[in-house]
């Protein structure tokens, strides 16, 4: 597996297939992560968690916060503290 980064999103890829992807927007020093998913024969693997932790490690890097409007990337901020100094409340 192999996690590629493009402009407004960061994609897995197994061979040649897409298999999770989680994907944002930036205006004014805000990420708004918008759609955080994985292919169905994949879930439960914690590849979304991995997406996660590797957006914000993105929007730590850039000096942005984050705005999870996605829901599994909200459920994940409100679980835990290691993302509050990014979350944009």
């Amino acid at each position: 597996m192999d996690f590629e980064y493009e402009a407004n999103r960061i994609v897995i890829t197994e061979g040649n297939q897409e298999i999770g992807e989680i994907t944002w927007a930036i205006k004014d020093g805000i990420m708004t992560i918008n759609h955080t998913g994985v292919d169905a024969n994949h879930q439960g693997k914690g590849l979304a968690a991995q997406l996660v932790d590797r957006a914000v490690e993105l929007a730590r890097k850039e000096k942005l916060m984050i705005d999870p409007l996605c829901p599994y990337v909200k459920a994940k901020f409100e679980k835990d503290n290691q993302y509050a100094d990014v979350w944009k409340r």
